[in-house]
């Protein structure tokens, strides 16, 4: 079948020049270029949902963390990450209904992505520690739009942040722009920080709850 004259290659009205086997290449060449142009984008892995999502969500809610200010000592943990992992991102990621939600960025210029294009959502439902040496050689992520374009993701390592009840609420992670390899001590000393992170968000748990014991005992405060 004809090409549509729109992707058609033009050549000059001659008698028996687009017969030439030359010209016949060159169109060709032409014509597939055209069509790739016109060709949709290969589809990304979305992340799959976990088995607990509704409880995973309410136990995320109970922390009162999401789309709040940066504190120091979520900071200082993605500090430790960035100089321990030699990397020039690192992320306290929080994954919402429809978002990421980072508490706390070193080297990223944005404060949440879609949940759907998320490295983060697919580390929660991991066993472990998830490692992407290099996004473009792993099919789950070498069409994802943060790996063709800006960020530009290569290397990707995420230590899931587990609640006490082992909901995973989202990440401690840590990107680079280029491929690499990720140590055996670097992979202890993320998911040891991971930890650090959840520390701190039953501590802040903890804080929230006692002010509002607090004002709910004030004469005149809210009550419950």
């Amino acid at each position: 079948m004809s090409a549509p004259l729109a992707t058609r290659c033009a050549v000059p009205h001659i008698v028996g020049w687009a017969d030439l086997p030359l010209v016949r290449e060159v169109c060709a060449v032409v014509d597939a270029k055209s069509h790739d142009r016109h060709r949709p984008a290969k589809a990304y892995a979305r992340p799959p949902l976990p088995r607990d999502e509704p409880a995973r969500m309410e136990a995320l809610r109970q922390y009162g963390v999401l789309d709040s200010l940066p504190e120091q000592a979520f900071d200082d943990l993605t500090l430790l990450a960035v100089h321990i992992c030699q990397t020039p991102v690192a992320l306290i990621s929080l994954v919402d209904t429809e978002r990421q939600w980072f508490k706390s960025r070193i080297g990223w210029d944005v404060s949440e992505t879609p949940r759907d294009v998320a490295f983060c959502a697919h580390a929660i439902v991991a066993p472990g520690s998830l490692v992407v040496p290099d996004a473009l050689a792993d099919e789950r992520f070498a069409h994802n739009p943060l790996v063709l374009a800006e960020p530009h993701i290569r290397f990707y390592a995420g230590a899931p942040l587990r609640a006490p009840d082992g909901h995973a609420l989202g990440t401690l992670c840590v990107i680079d722009h280029v491929p690499r390899e990720f140590s055996t001590e670097q992979r202890a000393a993320l998911e040891a920080l991971s930890r650090q992170v959840m520390a701190q968000l039953e501590l802040r748990r903890c804080q929230v709850q006692l002010e509002r014991i607090r004002a709910d005992a004030t004469p005149g405060g809210p009550s419950r």
